[in-house]
């Protein structure tokens, strides 16, 4: 899998949270889905998908107090980032940089009781991605639930257009005019490659797809913007 967060972008990945104003909300529902999931379990086991420098991961610790965390990623500076940003719950997290197809594919079956991911697989094309999903199929246990966070493309191309638009004055507000120009610019060709119809996840060939591995009952519970919350279970 490309690497896609090495360098500037990664290292100023923390600015990113202040285009978006509804950063923190979107992290804190991937985390209460997971929670409002296996509330009543004594212990269960996370595993997130791309947990960069560990925003989404510290919600998830948080909201999910009897949860054992597994967080993969394959970019070494976010590793390092997130072993920082998430020291105090070093003794429930595991932080393993690797690839994440090659994570799951040699994970035994049925393993998890929850699957989490924020912002990490639109940066797949949809042949690897594809992959991806049906290996989280596979490493979750039966009832076990699967909660993306990420950029689903509206149908409606005009909606999708406007909150493309919308997502770039956001850089430019946030970044630009604050003075941070190249990194403004490295965060729009970044947004510009997500367009790339081999990767763009639009909402309904998105949700079709996981009923298509074996999901049962994939819903979006949440939208703002570009981005939008999916649940679904095996």
């Amino acid at each position: 899998m490309t690497k896609r967060f090495h360098g500037k972008i990664g290292e100023e990945y923390a600015l990113f949270e202040r285009a978006y104003t509804h950063f923190n909300e979107f992290q804190e529902r991937i985390a209460k889905q997971v929670s409002k999931h296996c509330k009543g379990k004594k212990v269960y086991p996370i595993l997130e998908l791309g947990c960069g420098p560990g925003p989404t991961s510290k919600k998830l610790l948080m909201l999910n107090k009897k949860a054992i965390l597994t967080a993969v990623d394959n970019e070494p500076l976010m590793i390092a980032q997130a072993e920082d940003y998430l020291q105090q719950y070093e003794d429930r997290v595991y932080l393993v940089q690797r690839d994440i197809l090659e994570y799951l594919d040699n994970m035994p079956g049925s393993v998890f009781d929850a699957v989490a991911s924020g912002w990490t697989l639109h940066n797949f094309d949809s042949s690897y991605r594809e992959k991806v999903l049906r290996g989280i199929y596979r490493v979750l246990k039966p009832n076990g639930i699967f909660v993306n966070g990420d950029k689903y493309a509206q149908d409606d191309a005009d909606k999708h257009h406007a909150d493309f638009n919308w997502s770039i004055e956001q850089f430019v507000k946030k970044m630009a005019e604050k003075g941070h120009h190249q990194l403004c610019y490295d965060w729009i060709i970044h947004m510009g490659f997500d367009e790339d119809p081999k990767r763009l996840m639009k909402e309904r060939e998105s949700l079709s797809e996981l009923e298509r591995i074996g999901f049962i009952s994939p819903e979006v519970i949440w939208r703002k913007r570009m981005e939008a919350i999916v649940s679904a279970r095996k």
